[in-house]
C-alpha cells in the first residue's frame, strides 16, 4: 500500500471520512469541512488503477480488469 500511504495519513490528519479518485480529476478528501484535493494535478487512468488495486479484492480486482464502474470502501486504514 506505499502509494496510498501518504493519502491515508492525510485522510487521518485531516479527519477526512472519504476519499474519492476518478481518471481525469484531482483525488478529493472529504470531511466536515467539505472537499479538499489532494495535490493539483488530476490523476491519469493508470495512476487511478494502481490505487484502487492495492485495495481492492479479488472481486473488484477482476471488475478493475474489465472496466467496469466500480465503488467499494475499505475500512481498515487506521
Amino acid at each position: 500500500m506505499a502509494a496510498l500511504d501518504k493519502i491515508l495519513d492525510s485522510m487521518a490528519a485531516r479527519k477526512a471520512g472519504r476519499f474519492t479518485i476518478a481518471a481525469g480529476e484531482v483525488p478529493m478528501l472529504h470531511s466536515e469541512r467539505g472537499e479538499q484535493p489532494v495535490g493539483s494535478s488530476p490523476l491519469g487512468e493508470e495512476r487511478v488503477l494502481a490505487y484502487l488495486r492495492e485495495l481492492a479484492g479479488p472481486a473488484e480486482r477482476a471488475a478493475l480488469e474489465a472496466r467496469e464502474e466500480l465503488t467499494f470502501a475499505y475500512r481498515d486504514f487506521t
